[in-house]
């Protein structure tokens, strides 16, 4: 049975930060990751961890991560994204990134604004990020908006 919790692959205070501030539970995966309701890997794996991942997905796991985690990319820079009607940023109308963004190679993944992509894998899904969270975060540039 799956935990309502949420897996973090390494501990990262940008990372927990974010999952505080949300109010979801969650805990540094410390070695069987297959009962967490998300993983977030945000680190690179080894072949070890990346065939558990694969299980884990295969399974119904559902995981986040970023996609030079996992695919073959290339990287552009992005200032800005105005979202089009995508679910996601719909209630947004200007996403300021003035960042690096690595979309995926791989066209079989379904796309937003071509920076988040998702894929069934198995009975699961992965969810990457064109973006490393940690980066764009502790970016001196970066001011998130006030709550």
């Amino acid at each position: 049975m799956r935990e309502i919790k949420i897996g973090l692959m390494k501990s990262d205070p940008y990372w927990e930060g974010i999952l505080k501030q949300e109010g979801v539970p969650f805990e540094v995966v410390s070695k069987d990751f297959r009962n967490y309701a998300l993983l977030i890997v945000n680190q690179l794996l080894d072949t070890k961890k990346k065939l558990l991942v694969k299980d884990y997905l295969e399974n119904g796991g559902l995981a986040l991560s970023f996609t030079v985690f996992f695919e073959d990319v290339y990287r552009k820079h992005v200032s800005s994204i105005v979202p089009n009607d995508d679910k996601l940023f719909n209630d947004i109308s200007l996403f300021s990134l003035n960042s690096d963004v690595y979309p995926i190679k791989d066209e079989t993944y379904e796309s937003i604004e071509n920076i988040v992509f998702s894929k069934a894998v198995g009975k699961g899904k992965l969810i990457l990020l064109g973006f490393n969270l940690h980066d764009v975060l502790s970016d001196f540039n970066y001011s998130p908006s006030p709550l």
